[in-house]
C-alpha cells in the first residue's frame, strides 16, 4: 500500500486487557499506526477481534505522536 509519502508513526503502549498480552515487556504490548494525510490525523488500530480506522477530530497542527 502506497500513501503517498506521507510519515507514518508506530506507536507501542503497555495498556491491555488481554490477559496473555501481560507476558510482553511494557510498552510492546500493543502497537498501532497513526498517519497524517495532510488533512487529518488517521489511526489504524488492529485489535484482537476487529481493526479499527478512525480520522481523529484534532487539529492538523496539533502534534499527535508527541501526545502519544
Amino acid at each position: 500500500m502506497h500513501n503517498g509519502g506521507r510519515p507514518v508513526w508506530v506507536v507501542f503502549c503497555s495498556n491491555t486487557d488481554i490477559g496473555w498480552l501481560k507476558f510482553f515487556k511494557k510498552g510492546f504490548r500493543h502497537c498501532f499506526l497513526i498517519i497524517n494525510d495532510g488533512s487529518n490525523w488517521i489511526t489504524y488500530d488492529p485489535m484482537s477481534s476487529f481493526t479499527e480506522i478512525a480520522v481523529q477530530k484534532t487539529p492538523i497542527n496539533f502534534n499527535l505522536p508527541k501526545w502519544f
